[in-house]
């Protein structure tokens, strides 16, 4: 169920998954999809994280002047999204990032609703828990904005 962030004011379908997927629960073809409406807040709070108030991503009239057209928001904020859907969503938390490559291709603009997806492609056993890779998605409109690879580590469960 789509919930209203308290700090953001997104929008996100994402629920939490406390314990986290371990190695063995992944198979090839698992797919999680998430999906975040982009408001002013949230530009704002990325703003002030990164340090980035770059004209096209602030000021309209500067923004209504370049190939956009309009002000955009920051391709890096867009793929930080990733991060909380693979934190705390699949495979959550216990994870740890590896390895990410993205390819921009269209602008997300604040008031879209950006939907994600991750599916696993490959799973590699290690000793502890084995690496995980995942073919990551993110549409606007039905439309790619980004979409890359990203490697995480998955811990193997638990033995009591």
């Amino acid at each position: 169920m789509a919930k209203k962030d308290p700090v953001f004011g997104g929008v996100s379908s994402e629920k939490s998954n406390q314990g986290g997927y371990t190695f063995e629960k992944l198979k090839i073809g698992d797919m999680y999809k998430k999906s975040v409406f982009v408001t002013e807040g949230l530009l704002t709070l990325f703003g002030r994280i990164s340090g980035d108030w770059q004209p096209i991503h602030f000021d309209d009239a500067y923004a209504k002047e370049t190939i956009f057209k309009g002000r955009v928001v920051h391709g890096m904020l867009v793929e930080s999204f990733f991060s909380g859907m693979i934190g705390m969503g699949f495979p959550g938390p216990g994870c740890i990032l590896l390895e990410k490559h993205m390819v921009f291709k269209r602008p997300v603009r604040i008031g879209d609703v950006v939907e994600l997806c991750v599916t696993v492609t490959e799973l590699a056993e290690k000793e502890s828990g084995g690496v995980v890779c995942l073919k990551a998605t993110c549409e606007v409109g039905g439309k790619t904005a980004l979409h890359g690879e990203i490697k995480l580590f998955v811990p193997k469960r638990k033995v009591p």
